[in-house]
């Protein structure tokens, strides 16, 4: 799951945008003569995808203290106007129309909620095929 939470933040224009501009921000350091600067700018957009990448172990272990491990109990119900989840450590009742930017990573689906800062990651085999269209997915 924190796999996908990683794959689904490097893939956004948030992240990219970033790192594209100190790329480029380099290559114009270095071509008006500046090497040191050129070069500094290209680590710290290189960094960023390290850091990434480090991060997915930390969320991970967040995750997996927060029930997200198997054998975890996880409930939802799907309703036409929207969906609620349930867990050991509490429940969340969320509208179709919250809900943007959803993505499937291997075996799990990755969702933003719009007015929180939150993602929200469930085991895709419990996202029926009913609600995947609700959700801007495929069936």
């Amino acid at each position: 799951m924190a796999r996908a939470v990683t794959r689904y933040r490097a893939r956004r224009p948030a992240f990219l945008v970033p790192v594209v501009v100190e790329l480029l921000l380099g290559v114009v350091f270095a071509a008006a003569g500046y090497p040191g600067w050129g070069a500094f700018m290209a680590v710290v957009a290189l960094a960023q995808p390290a850091v990434l990448a480090i991060q997915s172990f930390t969320l991970a272990n967040a995750m997996e203290h927060r029930g997200y491990r198997p054998g975890s109990q996880l409930v939802t119900d799907w309703a036409p106007d929207g969906f609620e989840i349930s867990t050991v450590s509490g429940s969340g009742r969320y509208p179709y129309d919250a809900v943007s930017g959803t993505r499937v990573y291997g075996g799990a689906v990755v969702m933003r909620i719009r007015g929180a800062r939150v993602l929200l990651v469930l085991p895709a085999e419990v996202v029926p095929p009913a609600a995947r269209p609700r959700l801007g997915l495929p069936t």
